[in-house]
């Protein structure tokens, strides 16, 4: 394991450990709060729901072709795209804006260096396609209005099934984070620290 994906897991851990330990500084009955929590769930529906939209058109055909419809025609990572957002959302689900910027950087750490691997290696494989490819759809960040779907589509079902039952995941990660809540608020969970 190189040393750069050392420090990301040791960095993910410790951001765990303090979900665990810590507490939002805000009152319950916030408004802000609230507001938070409600952005975060939301966004971890996103990220699931962009997770499998992306699988259905990647599934089976990653590393074979260029794929460039339906969410691959608005970002070149779509599947990143969409886990970005779930680690905002989590953050965001705990309502702390601490937790959601830490697992931000959480996500840098570990998926920025593998977007720009994966993309060289495309680039080496595929050489022009893929420079024109680069050269019309945004890295990251989609461009909706680019939105180009096929009109019909095939995938692997085996690989389709895996990422529905990932993106499940991430969205019931939203009952595991105000379980976790719960427990500090009953005090089965000690709060060592109060975060914003």
């Amino acid at each position: 394991m190189n040393k750069r994906l050392l420090w990301a897991r040791i960095f993910s851990f410790s951001v765990i450990g303090l979900i665990f330990v810590s507490q939002n500084h805000y009152p319950a009955n916030s408004g802000f709060v609230f507001f938070l929590k409600s952005l975060g769930f939301v966004l971890l529906v996103a990220a699931g729901i962009g997770r499998i939209w992306s699988a259905a058109h990647i599934a089976g055909s990653k590393n074979v072709r260029i794929v460039q419809e339906g969410p691959y025609s608005i970002s070149r990572n779509p599947l990143y795209f969409f886990s970005f957002l779930g680690f905002i959302g989590g953050g965001l689900a705990f309502g702390s804006l601490l937790i959601a910027v830490l697992l931000l950087l959480v996500f840098l750490l570990t998926h920025g260096p593998t977007i720009l691997k994966e993309e060289q290696f495309l680039r080496d494989k595929f050489g022009d396609e893929f420079r024109a490819f680069e050269a019309s759809t945004p890295r990251f960040f989609p461009a909706f209005w680019k939105l180009k779907n096929p009109e019909q589509a095939c995938f692997n079902p085996a690989a389709f099934n895996k990422a529905v039952r990932e993106a499940t995941l991430i969205i019931l990660s939203f009952g595991l984070i105000t379980l976790i809540d719960a427990a500090h608020t009953q005090g089965w969970l000690p709060v060592l620290f109060r975060v914003f």
